[in-house]
């Protein structure tokens, strides 16, 4: 019964993730940003509305695209409404988030390298040979960057780019803007 109990659970989080996810998905992705999973602390997922701690990779991607909205979000006490105003750019924009892993890292047994096939799937759904992908994490970039390029998916930016916390913001930010300009961001 626990096992069942357990993988209902894992359902219902990947529901949840998927739902939110989805509710900021761009007609038409124009930039695909692949990072390694959800936060263990799930309720500090990207496009949850409501986070008031860490936040690193949405502070990170924001930091880039809009830095003065970015810092009045977090001056302001990271109001609701105005992450919500964000992630719309976001989706405007055509920027979307997927993650190599579905669910958080602590709830998975395998290995890394298993979730690079169904990445692939994920991929020819909603991105095509000329979406610019971004990959964010430097195990996500070993993992995924060469399977990607040749699976068709040539505009993958060739650049490593660190996860933005943990004292790798300044870093992330340069790499990630330099990913953009590669993309063909304006």
């Amino acid at each position: 019964p626990n096992k069942n109990k357990s993988s209902t659970d894992l359902e219902e989080l990947q529901s949840q993730i998927d739902e939110a996810r989805n509710s900021y998905k761009p007609e038409s992705i124009r930039y695909l940003l692949i990072a390694e999973a959800p936060p263990n602390s799930i309720d500090r997922f990207f496009y949850y509305p409501d986070v008031k701690t860490a936040d690193y990779l949405f502070l990170g991607v924001m930091g880039v695209l809009f830095p003065e909205r970015k810092q009045k979000y977090i001056s302001l006490g990271r109001p609701e409404s105005m992450k919500k105003d964000l992630l719309r750019d976001f989706q405007e924009k055509g920027f979307f988030l997927l993650d190599l892993l579905d669910f958080p890292i602590n709830l998975y047994s395998g290995s890394l390298e298993n979730a690079v096939p169904p990445l692939l799937d994920k991929l020819k759904k909603c991105a095509d040979d000329n979406t610019p992908i971004i990959l964010i994490k430097a195990t996500v970039y070993v993992l995924a960057f060469h399977t990607l390029v040749s699976n068709g998916f040539k505009n993958t930016v060739s650049l490593r780019i660190p996860f933005p916390g943990q004292g790798w913001q300044t870093e992330f930010g340069t790499k990630f803007s330099e990913a953009l300009e590669i993309a063909g961001y304006e």
